[in-house]
């Protein structure tokens, strides 16, 4: 059956294998399955899974992919993502476990995901080039939430951890043994899960998580007895999940007018109210009952300076706890950022609230206005310079120049950091101030900056620190903050620029341990 206007879904469950859809069928009322346009591959879907809490109920569409791997994986779950428009995202199966970490027939769920690409061939044999996609953290917590509160009694455990996919199936202890070398705690291997994360991760309007049943150890022992009793277990932990109704529902529809957050965040210069800015030129808000999270800390700015940054950090972080208590009470609204603020506060307001969904808005120079960011743009051309050619395994400091409106010149960078072990540059082919006024341009700086993370984690092995020094608009400066996983990156040092401080790079902040360190 084809059916041109599919409906939105809560929660989209992928499966590559047609026995591990099967495994999943007798927990849900599942309708004949429907073809969408752009979508090749049939569809079922259960347009009311109640809740055991009693507090409403979810929409689930299950598919199961064309082919194994993830070319494929991120090509198919690309279309659902656009019939389907779901919140969530599961990627459902059985996967290799790690001997040392999982038994079999254990549910793994991976926190971070890395994708074994093929590198340079050379005399040792062939380098190994991961690519590397973080689980929604949220999500995350949800699952570890649910687990502790039912897991008595089953017969099976939970572990979470980081899980390696590639192109082949694997069934070799050397080959295995060569990868926890490069991971430690690897938990497991699979084939898809890097794709569909991919796929969720660029289509940005749904969360992403993976649970997997160990059917094997991926070892010269690998058999197929294990498959039935790793997919019941991975099921039951799944559809237990769901049924609990952790999950905010995103596309339930009610009577009441929707609410939207909107976190306005000064420490520069004082700016109109949101609510205000919504009634009489915001259009994007109107129709929203708007809700205003204000951070004020205008009155530690003087004379060009923040005088007390330790006193910013300790008001953001109580108005931080506010803001979850203000998400729990409205687990179905928007969330909004407006800032107007210092750069290590705003990135570590993008850190703390890490990767829930926001929408971004920027401030007119001129008219003080708050706008909603454009949407047609041509890419920017971002270039990435400063990387050594090879891997280096000193230990030490990384410094990291972020130069998007203007060209970072100053020496102090060099003069912070003693003997680092390389100075890396993103920036604009031509900065200017405005240049990230659109989704474009702050998505591609953005992704440019996840990627070089990355890539500092892997070419930079005993690495400490990074050092951050940042010239951009705040929109891109929270949304890097976002960015930034705390437990796999190293610590991330952000520096303030003022041209009337002495040192002009006086203070900096800590994210992942939140300390100031002020220079004098």
């Amino acid at each position: 059956m084809e059916n041109s206007e599919p409906p939105s879904t809560d929660i989209l469950i992928v499966t590559a294998l047609r026995e591990e859809l099967n495994a999943l069928t007798p927990y849900f009322n599942l309708n004949s399955p429907i073809s969408f346009l752009t979508t090749s591959i049939p569809c079922y879907i259960d347009p009311s899974v109640v809740c055991t809490s009693g507090v409403g109920s979810y929409s689930v569409a299950i598919l199961c992919l064309n082919a194994m791997g993830n070319t494929n994986a991120g090509i198919d779950v690309t279309n659902a993502l656009r019939d389907l428009n779901p919140s969530y995202v599961f990627m459902f199966g059985i996967a290799g476990g790690i001997k040392d970490e999982v038994a079999l027939a254990d549910v793994i769920i991976p926190d971070n995901i890395f994708y074994i690409a093929t590198g340079k061939h050379h005399a040792s044999g062939i380098e190994t080039r991961p690519q590397i996609l973080r689980t929604d953290p949220l999500l995350l917590q949800r699952l570890h939430a649910y687990d502790f509160q039912y897991s008595n009694g089953k017969k099976y455990k939970v572990k979470v951890g980081p899980l390696a996919v590639g192109e082949q199936v694997i069934a070799n202890s050397d080959a295995i043994a060569e990868l926890r070398r490069l991971y430690p705690k690897l938990i497991g291997i699979e084939m898809e899960s890097y794709g569909v994360g991919s796929a969720v991760f660029k289509y940005r309007n749904a969360s992403f998580v993976a649970i997997r049943g160990v059917s094997d150890h991926a070892d010269e022992e690998k058999t197929d007895g294990y498959r039935d009793k790793a997919l019941e277990n991975a099921a039951d932990f799944l559809v237990g999940f769901i049924k609990t109704g952790l999950l905010p529902r995103n596309h339930i529809q009610t009577s009441e007018t929707p609410k939207f957050i909107a976190i306005h965040h000064l420490s520069l210069y004082l700016r109109p109210s949101i609510i205000q800015s919504a009634r009489s030129y915001l259009k994007a808000l109107q129709g929203y009952d708007v809700v205003e999270m204000p951070i004020d800390q205008v009155d530690l700015y003087q004379d060009g300076s923040l005088t007390d940054p330790q006193q910013a950090l300790q008001r953001q972080k109580q108005l931080l706890i506010r803001l979850e208590d203000i998400l729990r009470e409205n687990p179905n609204c928007e969330l909004g950022y407006f800032g107007l603020a210092h750069v290590p506060l705003m990135f570590h307001m993008g850190y703390e609230i890490n990767r829930r969904e926001v929408r971004l808005f920027g401030n007119d120079y001129d008219s003080a206005e708050w706008f909603e960011l454009h949407r047609d743009h041509i890419p920017p051309h971002i270039v990435v310079d400063g990387f050594p050619k090879d891997t280096i395994e000193e230990t030490g400091d990384v410094i990291l120049l972020m130069s998007v409106t203007t060209n970072i010149v100053s020496k102090e960078p060099n003069e912070i950091v003693d003997h680092p072990l390389a100075t890396i540059h993103i920036r604009a082919k031509n900065p200017h101030r405005g240049l990230i006024d659109n989704e474009v341009s702050l998505n591609g700086f953005t992704r440019t900056f996840r990627e070089v993370l990355e890539k500092i984690n892997v070419q930079f092995p005993n690495l400490q620190r990074v050092h951050l020094f940042f010239a951009s608009q705040p929109t891109l400066a929270f949304r890097c903050g976002q960015q930034i996983n705390r437990n796999m990156d190293p610590e991330i040092i952000v520096y303030n620029y003022s041209n009337r401080d002495q040192p002009k790079y006086r203070w900096a902040l800590n994210l992942q341990t939140s300390e100031i360190i002020e220079r004098k």
